[in-house]
C-alpha cells in the first residue's frame, strides 16, 4: 500500500471514529428512557454529551435555571426518536417549566422555556443547529410543550 493510500485510509478512519463515538453516546442516552433526570446515581444534565452543548446553547442564567431551579422532574420519554426531558418549578409547575428535546439521529438539542407571570406568558426556544426551528419538531412534542403548562386535573 502506498503512503498516499495509507494516509487516505487513516483520514477516512479518523472521520468515522468520532461519528461512531457520537452515535454510541446517543445510543447510551436511550438507557435514560423511563428514568428521571436525577436517576442512575448521576444527573442527566451533567453528562458531558449533554452539559457541553447546553452550556454552549444557553446563557449561564438559563443553564442554571434549567438545571438548578426547575427541580420537579418527569420521567424521560422518547417520541419518534427524540428524547424528551421536562422539568418544572416546584409549587409553580404550570407557570415555570422547560422542555429539552434531543434528536437521537443527529444530536440536535432544542430547549423550550415557558414562564407565566402577572397575566402574560413568555415562550423561548433555542436550537443547537442554526438552521433548525423548533416548529420542525413532531406535532406530539410541540403539543406536549403547549399542554405541559396546563394545570393537571
Amino acid at each position: 500500500m502506498s503512503v498516499k493510500n495509507t494516509i487516505l485510509l487513516l483520514l477516512l478512519l479518523g472521520g468515522l471514529i468520532p461519528a461512531f463515538a457520537q452515535e454510541k453516546k446517543l445510543d447510551d442516552l436511550k438507557s435514560w428512557i423511563g428514568k428521571y433526570p436525577s436517576d442512575k446515581g448521576q444527573d442527566f444534565f451533567h453528562l458531558p454529551e449533554i452539559q457541553k452543548p447546553l452550556k454552549e446553547l444557553l446563557s449561564r442564567s438559563d443553564f442554571r435555571h434549567l438545571t438548578k431551579e426547575l427541580t420537579l422532574e418527569t420521567p424521560i420519554e422518547c417520541v419518534k426518536n427524540y428524547l424528551i426531558i421536562e422539568v418544572s418549578k416546584e409549587h409553580c409547575s404550570p407557570c415555570d417549566n422547560a422542555m429539552v428535546v434531543i434528536n437521537l439521529e443527529d444530536s440536535t438539542i432544542f430547549v423550550g422555556f415557558y414562564k407565566f407571570n402577572k397575566g402574560s406568558s413568555v415562550i423561548r426556544w433555542f436550537s443547537s443547529k442554526d438552521d433548525c426551528d423548533y416548529y420542525e419538531l413532531p406535532k406530539e412534542i410541540l403539543d406536549e410543550f403547549l399542554y405541559m403548562h396546563e394545570p393537571k386535573q
